[in-house]
């Protein structure tokens, strides 16, 4: 009689159970895309926001929690360093190596052109303006001065030392 009892508890509960009705797990994945960051407000705020005119190198160091515009204000907090190239892209009427000394007359702008660059791990895309003038900002682990830029067209490219790049004379083929 216990027997019978038991069995026929358990057949209770195996058809209760297959008659139950199933549930599909939540969809917990998180999507979360990385934070955008606001370079030219970060630019202004830490005062690096210079005519095109003033050509060269800037740096100024900083804590992403500090500054906002992308960064987290609490988390993952870092100090880096805000990385401001501005230069001047003009091309020459010659190529290959020149006797007489180039003067501002043989000179044209790169105008409106995009560009390609490459410091490090670092890249980007940029384009000069109408005056062949061009700014790259970067946000670095470290100083970036002393390392090489590669700053390249669809076809050609220099490499210079960051911290020495103002006017860029290339030969003609920039310009086509």
């Amino acid at each position: 009689m216990i027997k019978f009892l038991l069995l026929s508890s358990l057949g209770l509960v195996l058809m209760s159970c297959g008659q139950m009705p199933v549930k599909t797990a939540p969809d917990l994945s998180v999507t979360s895309e990385a934070p955008t960051i606001d370079y030219q407000s970060i630019q202004r705020l830490l005062g690096l926001d210079k005519s095109v005119n003033s050509l060269g190198y800037s740096e100024k160091y900083f804590n992403t929690c500090k500054v906002g515009y992308g960064f987290s204000e609490t988390e993952n907090c870092q100090n880096r360093y805000f990385v401001v190239v501005h230069f001047k892209l003009m091309c020459r009427d010659s190529e290959g190596t020149v006797s007489n000394q180039v003067v501002e007359d043989d000179l044209m702008p790169v105008s409106n052109q995009p560009l390609k660059w490459q410091i490090q791990n670092l890249n980007g895309s940029m384009q000069t303006d109408s005056s062949g003038n061009g700014q790259i900002l970067a946000i670095s682990a470290r100083p970036l001065r002393k390392e090489r830029l590669r700053v390249s067209t669809s076809k050609d490219f220099m490499l210079m030392r960051a911290g020495d790049i103002q006017r860029l004379i290339v030969p003609r083929t920039w310009c086509e």
